[in-house]
């Protein structure tokens, strides 16, 4: 048994330490970075500040939605069968 867990260390001390390398390097290199206000203008991509955007304004834009008369729209699950109307 002792012969079998000498022949184990090195491998989960070299599996330790690659984990830790792919793991520092996929943050490192990442793609995905926040864009600061200007570099999303020059994109196109209009931000609004912190402050505009609120609870109090987003629930008044929610309140101003009529959701009495609403029509369900999904796709059809795999177990369902397709109708067209």
């Amino acid at each position: 048994m002792k012969k079998q867990l000498k022949n184990l260390q090195p491998n989960l001390l070299s599996s330790s330490t690659e984990r830790n390398f792919y793991t520092e390097n996929r943050y490192r290199f990442r793609r995905n970075k926040f864009l600061d206000k200007e570099e999303a203008e020059k994109w196109g991509i209009l931000k609004k500040d912190k402050s505009e955007v609120t609870l109090e304004t987003e629930f008044e834009k929610v309140k101003q939605i009529n959701i009495s008369d609403w029509e369900n729209k999904r796709g059809p699950r795999p177990w369902e069968q397709v109708t067209e109307k």
